[in-house]
């Protein structure tokens, strides 16, 4: 299946006269029609393998854990044909090196992935090895209906 779109035209107006140069102009927007769980994913890939859905499940979870802690113990984890998982953090700004807290000055933490990068042979493009190759396709008008929030 194709990843989904639609197209929207951008509309900002910002207060201190700035124009936004991407303002008036069509943009595709990626549409997500619906989310996969983990217990979707393991019938899935029992169904690929000898593992059981309930052996996929154990590995997905103490993956998971795995990852969580060797991110908080300050390693990158680096999953071969996927990615790079590392840990990154929001902080403010202290005046001297003496009055920087963890308490005052670290205001939030926060999970980067960089994917698996491979060169495209025929355009020698460097691309992420989950986004090669994919089709896309405008959603039809009458699936997906703009949301009231």
């Amino acid at each position: 299946m194709p990843v989904l779109y639609k197209v929207k035209k951008i509309e900002r107006k910002y207060s201190d006269g700035r124009v936004d140069p991407a303002n008036n102009k069509w943009y595709a927007n990626a549409v997500i029609v619906n989310t996969v769980s983990t217990d979707k994913i393991a019938e899935r890939i029992e169904e690929k393998c000898s593992l059981t859905k309930s052996d996929v499940k154990g590995c997905i979870e103490a993956l998971i854990y795995e990852i969580k802690t060797q991110l908080q113990n300050s390693y990158a984890v680096k999953l071969d044909g996927l990615g790079t998982f590392k840990m990154s953090l929001r902080s403010k700004g202290a005046e001297s090196l003496e009055e920087f807290s963890v308490q005052k000055n670290i205001v939030g933490t926060r999970v980067l992935f960089l994917p698996t990068k491979q060169k495209d042979t025929a355009s020698g493009k460097v691309i992420s090895v989950l986004t090669y190759g994919t089709k896309c396709t405008r959603v039809p008008e009458n699936i997906v209906k703009e949301s009231a929030a």
